[in-house]
Order: structure tokens, then C-alpha cells, then sequence
């Protein structure tokens, strides 16, 4: 949060997050916010989308150069997104007690989402406002759900995902397909173009990131030792692609099909725009979050949503799973080191344990995915999918 609070603090003061650090302005003159930032972000240019910007501009110009009230309206803006993607997914849930449950459990209420988004200021509620509007639009209005999505984009580009989820809800209504992408397109361009058009490109610099308590920091450890961190880096980016390929077509195998709520009685869920873009979102995201090199805790709420439209299944226990570790493993892992008693038992949660609990999540999906039959992909299912695609049956 100290980190979103200097991109903050440069614009105030006239600079560029895009191209300028914090380390270039406290390494020439004395600043009071910017002094707080710690030493692995000083150096990190912003990779945010232009409404993230503007949030973090808006909360330093609220908060001047104390760095507590900086943070205080980080905070604020963290939480009133974060109340308002929890109504939303309760009225996308109306008409259901068991989904509308599910929906202030997995959001509101749930306490890996509350730590690790409120307490700390992230963007993902921020990200989700926007995005969760347009699921609520995917059934009324495709122009306004492209909005929704190309607004989530315009504050973090891994809403990709909701937007491919879109996309393939909208694949058997050609004239929504178009209006949907239409809408999309022209709010980012718009958002980015006009406002922050470096920023469209600066989110590529994680590509290449692995975070501490990933799946592969034991790979990334071994492959720094034999090919060198370039190496083993770009290495660690294409078992991550892999991952999230493998991952993604068993969640497609197991996830339930079952009719999100609000919809007409007797609709097929096979043909409603919500519920197909709800799974695929739900799909996507999560194998993401578990196969990718950089993972954090309080990327799991684009998952938790999605989630809670959903009838119970056994992702949610894995995202609950893997969310909990990550959460105790950042609790003490700082790259400030108070003590030696810190530094071991933050090395031993963070580099040890959940590093070997995202192992188990993955484990865990492909003994799910065994367990409902472990179905490959083939050419008679290609084939079948094709024309399901093309509204025709399959074939017996």
C-alpha cells in the first residue's frame, strides 16, 4: 500500500508513475511520503491502469504529505468497491437464499478477502466494481456489460479473464458478441488512450515476476543455480502458460452446470449468457491463481466471486485453501527483517510451507479432475464441441 501511496504522491507533484520511481525523486531531495516506501518497490515503476491511477492520485491529494492519511483513503477506496461488489453479486443472486449465502460468505464476510484487500488497500475491489456490473448487464444489455468490462480493464488488465468469459457467453448471439466487444474496445481505448496510454503495456513487466510462496520457487531456486534468474525466469513464465492450460481444461471437466440465479424457469444453463460466463470466469481466474509464477492472496477475490454464483463444489475449498496460506504466509514474510526469529519463521511459512500448500492445490485439482473421469481432450470431442458451438446436438 506504501507503494500505491507514492504513485500517488509523484502525480501530485507533477510526474509520471509510468516512467518515473519513487527512488528517483528520494535519492535527490527528502520527501514525506515517499520516504516510507520500502526498498524492493522503490525501484518499481506503476503497471496500473488509468482509473487505479487516478484513485492513487485522489488519495495523496486527500491525505497531503502524511503518509497514515494517504493510506487511510487507499484504504477507503479499497473497502467502499469492496461493499459494493458484495451487492452486486447478492442481487445477481436475488431470488436464492443458498446463492445469496454464498454470495456475502465469498465476499463481504469472507476473512482471507478482508485482510488481505481492506487492510491492505489493494485494487481488486476497485478492478471487480466495474467488472461484476457487467455480469449484472450480461442478460440486459450487452453494450453496458462491454462497458462494465472495459472500465474493470482501464484498472487492472488481468480482468482479461472476465472479458474472455464474456466473449464466450455471448458466443451463440453473434449481434450481443459484437456489441459486447464494441464497448469493450472503445472504453479502453478511450481510458488508455487518452489518459495513460504507457500504461496499457506496463503490466507486461510481471510476466517475468515469481513471487515468494508460488508453486515454482523451489523450480525458480534450482533454475537460478543451473541457467541463471533470466533464464529460469522466462522458464517459470512458460510452466506457468502450461499450467494454466492443463489446469483450465480439467476445471472445464469438473465444474458444475447449474443455472445461476435470476433466470427464467427451464433455462438450459448451456445457453444462458450468465451462467456460461460465470463458470468460464470462475475456471479461468482460478487456474490462474494457481498455476501462475506471481500469486498473491488478494487476487483470489476475482475467483471468490464468480465462486458464489455457483452451487457448491470443490474449488472452493481449494480456493479457501491455497488463499490461507498465502494470507499467514505474507503475514510475517517482509522483506524488512525485525529479528531472527522473524526471518526464520517468516522463511519457513512463506518459502516452506506455502510454496508446498500451492503444490497440493494443483495436486488437488488433477485428483479432482481424475476422480470424474479424467477426460482428455479428442478429436470426437472437439468435433462434438464444434457443434454444440453451432447450436446443433452432439453426437451419440
Amino acid at each position: 500500500v506504501l507503494m500505491y501511496a507514492a504513485y500517488g504522491r509523484l502525480m501530485v507533484l507533477g510526474w509520471n508513475p509510468y516512467d518515473i520511481t519513487p527512488a528517483n525523486i528520494i535519492r535527490q531531495e527528502y520527501d514525506p511520503v515517499m520516504r516510507w516506501v520500502e526498498a524492493p518497490w522503490q525501484d518499481t515503476p506503476s503497471v496500473y491502469g488509468p482509473i487505479a491511477s487516478f484513485s492513487q492520485w485522489l488519495a495523496a491529494a486527500l491525505g497531503g504529505e502524511n503518509m497514515h492519511q494517504v493510506v487511510f483513503w487507499l484504504q477507503m477506496f479499497a473497502l467502499i468497491p469492496f461493499v459494493v461488489v458484495a451487492f452486486i453479486a447478492v442481487k445477481l443472486a436475488h431470488g436464492d437464499p443458498a446463492f445469496q449465502t454464498r454470495a456475502v460468505l465469498f465476499t463481504i464476510l469472507n476473512p482471507i478477502m478482508i485482510w488481505s484487500i481492506c487492510a491492505q488497500a489493494h485494487n481488486e475491489p476497485l478492478t471487480l466494481m466495474f467488472a461484476v456490473a457487467g455480469l449484472w448487464f450480461m442478460r440486459r444489455n450487452a453494450w453496458l456489460a462491454g462497458v462494465g468490462i472495459g472500465l474493470a480493464g482501464c484498472v487492472k488488465v488481468s480482468l482479461v479473464y472476465y472479458g474472455l468469459a464474456m466473449v464466450w457467453g455471448y458466443r451463440h448471439q453473434p449481434r450481443k458478441l459484437i456489441q459486447l466487444c464494441v464497448a469493450a474496445a472503445a472504453t479502453i481505448g478511450l481510458g488508455y488512450g487518452l489518459f495513460a496510454p504507457e500504461a496499457l503495456f506496463a503490466a507486461a513487466r510481471n510476466t517475468s515476476y515469481v513471487s515468494a510462496g508460488s508453486w515454482v520457487e523451489w523450480l525458480h531456486a534450482l533454475g537460478v543455480m543451473t541457467i541463471g534468474d533470466a533464464s529460469s525466469r522466462r522458464v517459470m513464465s512458460a510452466l506457468g502458460l502450461i499450467g494454466l492450460l492443463v489446469i483450465g481444461w480439467m476445471l472445464s471437466r469438473v465444474l458444475p452446470w447449474v443455472t445461476a440465479p435470476g433466470a427464467d424457469p427451464g433455462t438450459d444453463p448451456h445457453r444462458d449468457p450468465l451462467t456460461i460466463t460465470v463458470r468460464t470466469a470462475a475456471l479461468l481466474t482460478a487456474a490462474w491463481l494457481i498455476t501462475s509464477p506471481y500469486t498473491l492472496s488478494w487476487y483470489d477475490l476475482i475467483t471468490w466471486v464468480p465462486l458464489s454464483l455457483m452451487a457448491a463444489n470443490r474449488l472452493d475449498v481449494i480456493t479457501m485453501w491455497r488463499g490461507t496460506w498465502l494470507s499467514l504466509a505474507y503475514v510475517a514474510g517482509r522483506v524488512i527483517e525485525f529479528g531472527p526469529g522473524v526471518v526464520v519463521s517468516g522463511f519457513i511459512m512463506r518459502d516452506v510451507l506455502c510454496t508446498a500448500a500451492q503444490i497440493v492445490a494443483i495436486v488437488w485439482v488433477i485428483w479432482w479432475w481424475r476422480s470424474e473421469g479424467g477426460e482428455l481432450p479428442s478429436v470426437s470431442l472437439l468435433r462434438d464441441g464444434w457443434r454444440r458451438f453451432r447450436g446443433r446436438p452432439a453426437v451419440p
